[in-house]
Parts: structure tokens; C-alpha cells; sequence
């Protein structure tokens, strides 16, 4: 249990490493290059790092998948990150706003409050046999 716990962890950190990689330079892009308003350059290249580790998550990082069916996973996994895109948009915000930081400073920090919060949702919501996770109700 502990083994593969940490394995997709470690997995889910390597894939979310490539998901960060995709995010910082589509915000590098929009922002940079584009001049688009930092907060709509971050949902956007935040949406992309999430469909990067989507195809990570479901090829590579976890063995069980409780939802049967692409669409209400994909739904549900969604789901997930427009919470983390709400951290994600609040961190990066308060950041740079309340904090005066550097926006990749405050893009860094947004980084590491949101992976935790989207690893143990989708852990806990998608990625965890039911019979160990009984509150959460049958989501197969």
C-alpha cells in the first residue's frame, strides 16, 4: 500500500513537474509576448498543465481508476482543477496583489498549494478503490 502510494506520488510529482513546465511557459507566452492580463494568461496556461497531466494521470501515474468511462472522469477530474485553478487564480493573486511578489514568485508558490490540493482530490475522488473510501459513495 505504501509502496504504490509512493509511487504514484512520484509519479504525480514527475508528471506535474511536465504539467508546471507547460504552465509557466504558456504564461511566459501570454504574458510576455502577448500582453494578455496576467490573471486570464494564468487560467489559460493553468488549463493547459491540466490537460498535460490529465493523459499523465490516466497513462502513467495511477493503477486503479474508480469512474468507468473517460467522459465522467475526465468530468470529475475537471471538476478538480477548477478548484485548483481557484487556488491557483487566489494564490497567484494574492501574491502579486497583497504580497507585492514577482508574478513567477507568486506563480511558484500558487504551484505548490495547488498540486497538493489536486493530488489528494484526485487521489481520494478518482484514483482510490471504493471499498477504502466508502464516504465518497459508489463513483463506478
Amino acid at each position: 500500500m505504501i509502496r504504490g502510494n509512493l509511487r504514484e506520488l512520484v509519479l504525480y510529482s514527475a508528471g506535474s513537474a511536465g504539467a508546471l513546465v507547460v504552465d509557466v511557459s504558456v504564461l511566459a507566452l501570454l504574458t510576455q509576448a502577448l500582453s494578455l492580463h496576467y490573471l486570464i494568461a494564468a487560467s489559460i496556461a493553468f488549463l493547459s498543465g491540466a490537460a498535460f497531466i490529465y493523459a499523465v494521470s490516466v497513462r502513467l501515474v495511477f493503477r486503479f481508476r474508480r469512474v468507468r468511462g473517460t467522459v465522467p472522469e475526465l468530468a470529475v477530474f475537471i471538476a478538480i482543477g477548477v478548484i485548483g485553478l481557484g487556488v491557483n487564480a487566489a494564490a497567484i493573486a494574492g501574491g502579486v496583489e497583497l504580497l507585492n511578489l514577482n508574478l513567477f514568485l507568486a506563480k511558484a508558490c500558487a504551484a505548490v498549494l495547488t498540486f497538493c490540493v489536486n493530488f489528494v482530490l484526485r487521489k481520494l475522488l478518482l484514483f482510490t478503490p471504493t471499498k477504502r473510501l466508502a464516504v465518497f459513495g459508489d463513483l463506478a
